[in-house]
């Protein structure tokens, strides 16, 4: 019975071992606050095609060893542009998540909204058939005529 005991002893410190060392261990990653929209406008907007300019200074740039910038080394230079395009792949990736996730959802409320607008647009034409025979149906309704036609007027002066 005395080596019973031993392995029941082993075996629980191996378990307790392997399961301190399954434990995953995750960094504490700090999301960065979001931006107002004041704060997004007030940051300077690069070109298109800045990252070729960006290479072509720092080629010039390593170089020329006279050019001095405080804080500021080619290396460095190369690293913020990596990083900016890290961040564009990031976005362009999470942003064609988020299209094949919400294309559905999408698609439906324009269908949604498309039959509905279409069927408000066959009462205005029921009233306006109506309307020449019943005087107060049209009367009830003037405010249907009056929402749509102050939104086709709206509709032309964009236009023009």
């Amino acid at each position: 019975m005395a080596t019973k005991k031993s392995s029941k002893k082993k075996s629980a410190k191996k378990t307790a071992k392997s399961a301190k060392k399954s434990v995953k261990r995750t960094r504490s990653r700090t999301e960065t606050p979001l931006m107002t929209s004041d704060e997004r406008r007030k940051l300077v907007k690069a070109h298109d095609g800045y990252d070729d300019l960006i290479e072509e200074v720092v080629r010039k740039w390593s170089n020329d060893t006279a050019l001095k910038v405080p804080g500021l080394s080619p290396a460095k230079l190369t690293k913020l542009l990596r990083d900016a395009e890290r961040a564009k792949k990031k976005e362009a990736e999470l942003r064609a998540a988020l299209e094949r996730k919400l294309g559905a959802s999408y698609d439906a409320r324009l269908r949604a909204e498309h039959d509905a607008w279409r069927a408000v647009l066959d009462v205005n034409a029921a009233v306006k058939l109506f309307a020449r025979r019943d005087g107060a149906l049209a009367e009830r309704f003037a405010f249907l005529t009056d929402a749509l036609t102050a939104k086709s007027a709206g509709d032309e002066r964009k236009e023009e």
